[in-house]
């Protein structure tokens, strides 16, 4: 269960019941918003045929980006559909390119509930945008094949990603560093010190 905190009214309650409150504000550690977390299961027959729930990988890491493009939504205001749609592809290939995902179903592995360390970070999702665009690390020199229109909306991904990382990296831009906090029966989230902080950033930290 996971509930949302205004006041700081709930701390008390969900320490007694064995829960665990975390502000969202990065004091209490980091939750990397790139971190797959196992939000889909579905049902199987193990070989003594019972029913039994598995994690769904497919499902999970689909949920996963588009909560993504979400974020970037809410932290781009002038992101159209279509550069959502192009961040998720994004997001979709930088995965299988540094080997958590495959385009082919027979060799997908997990990608939920690995170590904090396995997922990447905002900063290495920027350098790999910018190995995309651009043909060296001057990152000026535009690769041909790239479209001025397509350049423009790899450009504002890049531009975005860079105040994530400048202005508010020590709450996005990392590794998890909460330890556990999934095997809690109660997760509270503090958004009290939130309040003073912009309404993207509070709405941004309600995906986590």
């Amino acid at each position: 269960m996971r509930t949302i905190d205004s006041t700081g009214e709930f701390v008390k309650l969900v320490d007694v019941l064995g829960g665990k409150t975390i502000s969202l504000d990065g004091t209490d550690g980091m939750i990397n918003p790139l971190e797959v977390n196992a939000v889909a299961v579905r049902e199987k027959v193990d070989d003594l045929g019972k029913n039994v729930q598995e994690i769904d990988e497919v499902t999970s890491f689909n949920q996963h980006k588009h909560k993504l493009s979400t974020f970037y939504g809410l932290m781009n205001p002038d992101a159209k559909a279509k550069d959502k749609q192009l961040f998720r592809i994004v997001i979709d290939q930088f995965y299988k390119d540094i080997g958590l995902w495959s385009a082919d179903p027979d060799k997908q592995t997990n990608i939920t509930n690995l170590n904090p360390e396995d997922y990447p970070t905002f900063s290495e999702l920027l350098q790999y945008l910018r190995e995309l665009v651009y043909e060296d690390q001057s990152f000026k020199n535009v690769r041909p094949n790239i479209s001025e229109d397509r350049l423009k909306q790899y450009q504002s991904i890049e531009l975005t990603l860079q105040d994530i990382i400048s202005s508010n990296g020590a709450m996005f831009d990392g590794h998890t560093t909460i330890e556990n906090f999934k095997q809690y029966p109660i997760i509270n989230f503090s958004i009290r010190q939130l309040n003073a902080m912009g309404t993207k950033l509070k709405r941004h930290n309600y995906l986590t």
